[in-house]
Formats: C-alpha cells, structure tokens, sequence
C-alpha cells in the first residue's frame, strides 16, 4: 500500500510595469503576488544529472 504525503508549495510572481505615452512615461513600484498550495505526492524519483 502506497503512502501520500502533503508538500506544501509557495509561488511567488514579480510584476515590473513601465509605461509611456504622449506626455511621458514611468516606472511603477513592482508588485508582487505569493501564493501556497499543497500537493499529495504518492510517488516522487530522484535524478542524478552530474555535469560533464
């Protein structure tokens, strides 16, 4: 019998938004949205990639 477990998972999106028009343009502070989840994994494997 398989056994799942739970991993949590966090993700986070970093927007930078420039604009420009007929009288200028700018930069808007970044804007950042996180958000978390958590996964059932019921089977994970492993790689081994070594650099040549």
């Amino acid at each position: 019998m398989h056994q799942s477990h739970a991993y949590p998972v966090e993700a986070t999106v970093t927007w930078t938004v420039t604009w420009s028009g007929p009288t200028g343009g700018g930069t808007l502070p970044d804007l950042m949205t996180t958000s978390t989840a958590s996964f059932e994994v019921a089977e994970s494997q492993a790689l081994n990639n070594v650099p040549n």
